[in-house]
């Protein structure tokens, strides 16, 4: 594991539930920031799944320039340099790829990634846990596969990604990864035992690259010369002025689902807070305890509440 860094995505806007995350003074306040009842914020949560697989000196956390005053507060027992800074955000393809190159470089060529967003609720992370682990090792097989978590869900969401798993052992490959499909497509995709895409993955970071190289050339060629630059803010603010707006599930895993394996992660009671609707189902089905995360999966609950 001496290798291992974990990377917490905690840059995005979120927008779609801007409105019950308010604060005191009724501005947005970024979900990732928010403790939804709970002690902490979303982003702790992740920064202490990640402590969980590696020390505090290998976890990175990609955040927004705008968000400063949310984030500044919260990561002070991270090493400085392990927070990595995004001018603004300019969708997960960027947000991914800056802390790819980073620990690429960083680590002489050698890192081995877990990638961990932060805006999940896990009930079981002791179950989560396992899962990441076999993760990380599955990844180090011979063909360098991009292992994804796939989480089992009951209902076609057509707000998550959907992987479709070939039939073989526990880590199998993918035969199809669509993101956020229609609903008869998400219908079918379920009947045919598609797992939901948690966003949490394992992978070499040289591996990563060459998925860029494949899918965003001219997104991988703009950040390599920065980056090995010691990504200077000045010339990291000039980039993310001139890239597009990319997503890295649509834009680059959608679009190589031969590199990629799969991972089903027994029911942990996971939920991706990324919409009103789930937002929702969260309060409702987990009622907050003062101080702490509950560590049991909330009754009658089975893999995704989505």
């Amino acid at each position: 594991m001496d290798n291992v860094w974990a990377v917490v995505l905690a840059g995005g806007e979120g927008a779609r539930v801007a409105a019950p995350t308010r604060g005191d003074a009724k501005e947005a306040v970024p979900k990732q920031y928010c403790s939804f009842g709970r002690s902490e914020p979303m982003v702790r949560w992740a920064v202490r799944r990640a402590q969980s697989l590696v020390p505090v000196s290998r976890i990175v956390v990609v955040v927004t320039e705008e968000h400063r005053e949310y984030w500044e507060p919260e990561l002070t027992d991270l090493p400085p340099e392990n927070i990595i800074v995004q001018p603004r955000n300019r969708g997960t393809a960027a947000g991914i790829l800056l802390p790819v190159l980073e620990m690429f470089f960083r680590s002489r060529r050698t890192a081995e990634l877990v990638l961990l967003p932060a805006d999940h609720y896990v009930a079981a992370e002791g179950v989560l846990r396992e899962s990441l682990l076999q993760a990380i090792q599955a990844a180090r097989a011979d063909d360098r596969p991009v292992v994804l978590l796939g989480m089992s869900s009951e209902e076609p969401d057509t707000d998550l990604g959907w992987i479709l798993p070939l039939p073989g052992p526990e880590r199998v490959r993918v035969a199809a990864f669509v993101e956020k499909p229609d609903a008869e497509t998400a219908a079918e995709l379920l009947r045919l035992g598609a797992l939901a895409n948690s966003f949490m993955l394992a992978a070499q970071a040289s591996r990563l690259l060459e998925l860029y190289a494949t899918t965003l050339p001219n997104l991988l060629n703009g950040f390599v010369p920065v980056v090995l630059d010691g990504s200077d803010p000045k010339a990291l603010n000039a980039l993310f002025d001139q890239i597009p707006r990319l997503d890295f599930s649509k834009d680059v895993l959608e679009r190589c689902p031969g590199g990629l394996a799969v991972l089903s992660v027994p029911p942990c009671g996971w939920i991706d807070l990324g919409s009103p609707s789930r937002v929702e189902r969260y309060a409702r089905h987990c009622e907050p305890r003062p101080g702490r995360l509950p560590l049991a999966v909330p009754k009658g609950s089975a893999g995704v509440f989505a």
